[in-house]
C-alpha cells in the first residue's frame, strides 16, 4: 500500500532533495502541509499537485529558452 503522508526527511529521501529544499518549499506557501504535534506531514496528493503544477512541456521550455536570447 502506498503512503498517504510524508515526513520532510521522507520526501527529501523519495525525490532526491534536501530536507531544507522541501521545508523552503512549504514555508515559502508553495507546498501543502500540515503540522502534527512535532512533525510536518506533506499528503502526497499535495505532492503530486506540487510537481504537475511546476511540470513545463517541451513546447513551454523551448519558448523560454528562445526568449531568453
Amino acid at each position: 500500500m502506498a503512503k498517504v503522508m510524508f515526513g520532510v526527511k521522507e520526501l527529501a529521501e523519495e525525490s532526491n532533495l534536501d530536507t531544507r529544499t522541501i521545508r523552503k518549499f512549504i514555508y515559502d506557501g508553495d507546498l501543502p502541509a500540515m503540522q502534527l504535534g512535532h512533525s510536518i506531514r506533506i499528503l502526497r496528493e499535495d505532492w503530486k499537485k506540487f510537481l504537475e503544477e511546476r511540470k513545463m512541456s517541451s513546447d513551454k521550455k523551448a519558448n523560454e529558452l528562445l526568449d531568453k536570447e
